[in-house]
């Protein structure tokens, strides 16, 4: 049977080249944990949401699929707390920093 998730946060860890147009993905979330994902054309000269699938960035996503690696269906950004933000303009460090 396949499963579809929808909207859930995460943030992407690795990015890889996958064929010609596609990029493997890993992804942590928190109800699901590391996910692989395949993002089919995301490699496509002028995709609008290229810079979405840089690492660490913090997204919303949807994805389906049965086996272990599954398909990214949606991909959008997600705005995080203010606290969050004021940390991500200061930069990382100490306690912070894990």
């Amino acid at each position: 049977m396949s499963t579809r998730v929808e909207h859930q946060p995460a943030f992407i860890l690795h990015r890889r080249p996958y064929r010609e147009t596609s990029w493997l993905l890993d992804v942590v979330t928190p109800d699901y944990g590391k996910v692989s994902l395949v993002a089919k054309g995301a490699r496509r000269g002028k995709a609008p949401d290229a810079s979405l699938y840089q690492p660490f960035q913090p997204v919303l996503i949807s994805w389906l699929g049965k086996s272990d690696l599954k398909t990214l269906s949606g991909l959008e950004a997600r705005r995080l707390a203010p606290e969050a933000q004021e940390l991500q303009q200061r930069g990382l460090s100490g306690q912070w920093l894990f």
